[in-house]
């Protein structure tokens, strides 16, 4: 096993969610190599010392505050306080296109072959001009 390949398998290692195979691996490299022992004994005295800061609890409007400042942001693209008629028109004129797309789909695979008449073209079937 490589520095890079046991380096990045650290999280996976101290949170034990690496298969045995890998663990053995990678305990067998940390014994031998120097480097990699010194960098995980420095993973984890940072993921100690990170598990270790005050947990704060947010106000109980911090959800609505933030999408409020969204909103003020975004000037009202996103959480927008009105009401989400615009969204609503979108779906109708959707759900007409669907509509009429599928009609038209179905006048077209109901009705066989369809005929494409070029208006220049004579109408004589040998190609000849009529007089």
């Amino acid at each position: 096993m490589d520095h890079e390949r046991a380096q990045s398998l650290f999280m996976s290692y101290h949170d034990a969610e690496l298969p045995a195979r890998e663990v053995e691996a990678l305990e067998a490299h940390l014994a031998q190599c120097t480097e990699c022992s010194l960098a995980w004994q420095g993973y984890k005295a940072a993921v100690e010392e990170i598990s270790g800061l005050l947990k704060v609890t947010p106000a109980p409007d911090f959800s609505k505050r933030v999408q409020q400042a969204i909103g003020r942001r975004s000037r009202g693209r996103f959480f927008s306080e009105s009401s989400d008629s615009g969204g609503l028109g979108i779906a109708i004129v959707s759900v007409i296109l669907v509509l009429v797309f599928a009609l038209l789909y179905l006048l077209i695979a109901t009705s066989g072959e369809v005929k494409v008449v070029d208006p220049g073209a004579s109408s004589d079937p040998k190609g000849a001009a009529s007089p």
